[in-house]
């Protein structure tokens, strides 16, 4: 026995309240009264002493980017400005604090234009104003769109010939990029920025980690290969594991943006459990739209205040449902970014094809699924699928809900 908490008031989250609970090899052994579980123990078991506090098993996070968090700590924050004036602001304000040298990336996170007294997005001439010296990209809190300044389109080799699959580069009335990148450009776009190395990932890690383990948090499903190819964090986690230094316990998700990427992951024979005690493969990251605030969520009509817009479908359905029929053949469950109904009834087709064809115990599930109707509902119970919600979004999308449907 290695440690027993008592004397607390302990929610077990199955309706019941103890007063004690036993911990071996990091498991809970079992759970009772004081008298119960201290006479569990012996002369080396650790005994911890509540002293009446509430004790709760730790948390789970089943949506973040556990990198991108503590990327983030570092990056240029722009959560809460009203303006892009503020944007610009700010911007300059974190180049001239950071003595950041000229050519290094400054990366902004977190605007949302809809709070904006001019609810106009940011286009690439709000970077130029930034710097013109630095590539500059600023991202939507949203993350499905963002702009960029010149310097930093030309160091990604971005131009008006572009064309990303799944994806808008906006141009103006004569055809020249405007700096508005949007869905799968934006992905791509963010791919070409200098990665980090396994050293400063690791950092990276133990940071966010700590940060997570001061709310509770103790595990997560988290997508982390925005900022660093799978080998490097694999590498990482491995490493920390080993050293000990790892406090989260992770269900990594492997984004996959088309099925090349797919079968070369698949290629590695790694699994949905596949790992250790701290890092297992979790699941196939599908980003099938956009989002409400940057209308690329993919509607199946227009949005009431931009008529001819549907939103952004990154896949046709003949291709959702090939990366699907992979991905479920080689018993890996999925994970479907889908936010407009249109997008969410391209999962549920995709999933009741795949069954139909190969019957598995796969929970797959849709990350967000924030607009439908009780037939997709329907559809989604019966194929056993998981609904990923998140909170957040009712605070920052409860606005748009009226004006954009």
């Amino acid at each position: 026995m290695k440690c027993i908490f008592y004397n607390g008031i302990i929610r077990t989250m199955t309706g019941t309240t103890v007063q004690a609970v036993a911990i071996e090899e990091g498991i809970i052994s079992a759970v009772g009264s004081d008298d119960e579980i201290l006479a569990l123990g012996n002369s080396e078991t650790e005994k911890v002493d509540l002293k009446g506090q509430c004790l709760l098993p730790g948390f789970n996070d089943s949506h973040c980017h556990l990198l991108l968090t503590g990327m983030n700590f570092v990056r240029l924050d722009l959560k809460g400005v009203t303006s892009v004036e503020g944007i610009i602001a700010r911007g300059r304000r974190y180049i001239e604090e950071s003595a950041l040298p000229e050519g290094q990336w400054v990366i902004g996170f977190g605007f949302d234009q809809n709070q904006f007294d001019n609810p106009v997005l940011p286009d690439g001439s709000v970077a130029e104003a930034i710097s013109s010296s630095h590539p500059v990209l600023l991202d939507r809190i949203c993350g499905h769109v963002g702009a960029a300044n010149r310097l930093a389109l030309r160091q990604v080799k971005f131009t008006a010939q572009t064309e990303i699959q799944g994806g808008i580069l906006d141009k103006d009335a004569n055809g020249n990029l405007t700096g508005i990148l949007r869905e799968a450009a934006l992905d791509c776009f963010k791919s070409r920025i200098p990665k980090v190395g396994v050293e400063e990932t690791m950092s990276i890690i133990q940071a966010t980690s700590s940060y997570a383990n001061a709310f509770g948090i103790t595990s997560m499903q988290t997508d982390d290969l925005e900022g660093v190819p799978l080998e490097t964090l694999l590498e990482a986690f491995a490493r920390l594991e080993k050293e000990g230094k790892l406090t989260i316990r992770v269900f990594e998700e492997v984004q996959a943006a088309r099925r090349q990427v797919l079968e070369r992951f698949l290629s590695k024979e790694m699994r949905t459990g596949w790992g250790s005690n701290y890092f297992k493969i979790g699941n196939i990251k599908l980003l099938t739209d956009g989002s409400l605030g940057a209308r690329t969520a993919y509607l199946r009509q227009d949005y009431s205040d931009d008529p001819g817009n549907q939103g952004v479908a990154i896949y046709s359905q003949s291709e959702l449902d090939e990366m699907v029929e992979v991905a479920h053949k080689a018993d890996m469950q999925i994970a479907f970014h889908a936010i407009g109904d249109g997008a969410i009834e391209q999962c549920v087709n995709a999933v009741e094809k795949a069954m139909i064809a190969n019957s598995k115990d796969l929970r797959h599930r849709i990350v967000h699924c924030q607009i439908a109707d009780e037939e997709l509902f329907d559809r989604i119970k019966k194929l056993g699928m998981g609904v990923d919600i998140q909170p957040s979004f009712t605070a920052s999308d409860m606005l748009l809900v009226e004006p954009r449907l």
